[in-house]
């Protein structure tokens, strides 16, 4: 299983070690992809490029870029995989489209769009989208008769759900319903995901991104004043996590 650690801001493109796989938002390269610290982001190990839907959409106006501007920032960027452009189903979350089924139809043209206008299709991760289980199933549906299902899929709006069945769930359902023959990375799921009931979701998590090691603990302030907490805050993430990586898993229930 592969994590690929939140990189969105300059002391983390300056100063986190390059033996790692980096999950970048499009928001920040779609600002700053002209300052040479951004184009020096390359020293990672492989970088994923997300579309930055929830932070376009939720906290903004929408994309910003037309399909075809983040296809030029994909050329420019040059990212080992790249997201489709895609639209988060929290019921809570009130933007437009409102209707979830609204949102995963938009989702799915999305990528249907960026397959079959990018040379490199292979780079391409599809997102599916959705909230319940029939949600999921309905874009795994569409993307079917899109023939745009690939070897490498994503899954969004997973990150926000606080208890492991709510997610749990979430994770088998969408691997079982591709035959498990996908691989498939589950955006900002929960560290606890791959230790809960001794590890089982990692029989069905190819990748999975985190920003967690920003968040401070124990009555530290909750984001990293300077650059030497931050990196601290990292180091001392990646030993936990790869400490937990180590450990045997549970590959039935």
């Amino acid at each position: 299983m592969k994590i690929f650690y939140g990189v969105s801001d300059f002391t983390s493109l300056a100063h986190l070690p390059s033996d790692i796989n980096a999950m970048i938002s499009a928001a920040t390269v779609w600002k700053y992809g002209n300052k040479r610290i951004v184009q020096s982001s390359s020293r990672f190990q492989e970088r994923f490029l997300d579309s930055g839907g929830f932070g376009f959409n939720v906290y903004a106006e929408g994309y910003p870029f037309s399909p075809d501007e983040y296809l030029q920032l994909i050329d420019k960027f040059r990212p080992d995989f790249f997201a489709t452009m895609d639209y988060p189903c929290e019921p809570s979350l009130e933007y437009e489209p409102r209707s979830i089924w609204d949102r995963i139809d938009a989702t799915v043209d999305f990528a249907q769009y960026l397959i079959n206008s990018y040379n490199g299709s292979s780079l391409c991760v599809p997102v599916i989208q959705g909230w319940q289980i029939e949600h999921y199933d309905c874009c795994v549906h569409q993307m079917e008769k899109a023939r745009i299902i690939r070897p490498y899929m994503a899954v969004g709006s997973v990150c926000m759900r606080k208890r492991y069945h709510d997610y749990a769930e979430i994770v088998e359902f969408v691997w079982r319903r591709l035959s498990g023959k996908v691989k498939l990375h589950f955006f900002g799921l929960k560290i606890r995901a791959i230790t809960t009931q001794i590890g089982y979701l990692r029989n069905f998590i190819g990748s999975l991104d985190t920003c967690a090691w920003l968040w401070g603990r124990n009555g530290e302030d909750r984001l990293p004043r300077t650059a030497a907490v931050k990196m601290q805050r990292f180091q001392r993430y990646r030993q936990s996590l790869d400490k937990e990586l180590k450990k045997p898993y549970q590959l039935s229930l």
